[in-house]
């Protein structure tokens, strides 16, 4: 996901044979389907645990990022019944990242630029302690974005009703 640059779920997602991802309803939502199912036959999962929203059941999975990630497993088809109900499609799982040294961390940063200004930018600081039975470790990620692309032939239109 890091070589790639994928910043969120689905761009990490998106990667893999049979999940295509796209953005829906009106809060303009990402959405990852697993062989033609969406997510709410194909349900989120942070370590193991569901995530579910109670307002319509969907996730937005461009809410998750990647950097604190170490891997995300899609399960296609039939899937272990440990996952629970809802998983007829599959099931998406996003494992945290584990240290693995005594006291280890990493910073990254980048942004890119238009029209003199910054546009988009993203950041994270994790720092983590592996202590053989035990660990912790804590981690901050944000992506901005000022913009909206739209396609090349958009025509502009002046006209406004009042």
């Amino acid at each position: 996901m890091e070589r790639l640059d994928k910043q969120n779920l689905s761009e990490a997602a998106n990667l893999l044979p049979g999940v295509t991802i796209s953005n829906v309803g009106g809060r303009n939502e990402g959405m990852i389907y697993v062989r033609g199912f969406d997510m709410r036959q194909v349900p989120l999962y942070l370590d193991g645990v569901p995530l579910y929203v109670p307002y319509d059941g969907y996730v937005d999975p461009n809410r998750f990022l990647t950097a604190n990630l170490s891997e995300v497993s899609v399960s296609k088809g039939f899937t272990s019944v440990l996952y629970g109900p809802n998983t007829l499609g599959g099931a998406i799982n996003m494992v945290s990242r584990k240290p693995e040294k005594k006291l280890e961390g990493n910073v990254t940063a980048g942004g890119s630029m238009g029209n003199d200004e910054i546009d988009a930018g993203f950041g994270s600081v994790n720092i983590g302690s592996n202590q053989g039975k035990w660990y912790v470790q804590a981690g901050l990620s944000v992506l901005s974005c000022d913009f909206m692309p739209l396609s090349g032939s958009y025509v502009v239109s002046m006209n406004y009703a009042f």
